[in-house]
């Protein structure tokens, strides 16, 4: 799944989180989710950033895209 440039990172994320229901990850649900948003976002410069953290979770990744997101559309 990949996040299109018409849909905001919260849909995006919300699209994945849908996907995943349907899938029995058990409790390795956090991992392919965060897994499937770093290769999935499609914002220049963001995959690297989220690779580059450690220990990066679900929730730190999530929370790192919207950030990335806003920061962008500052078009500083």
């Amino acid at each position: 799944m990949i996040h299109r440039n018409d849909q905001n990172v919260r849909e995006f994320i919300i699209e994945l989180q849908k996907q995943a229901a349907k899938c029995n990850f058990g409790d390795q649900l956090h991992v392919q989710l965060r897994d499937r948003l770093i290769s999935g976002i499609n914002i220049p410069g963001s995959e690297r950033e989220l690779l580059r953290m450690q220990k990066c979770s679900f929730q730190d990744a999530r929370i790192a895209c919207i950030n990335y997101e806003a920061v962008n559309e500052l078009d500083i």
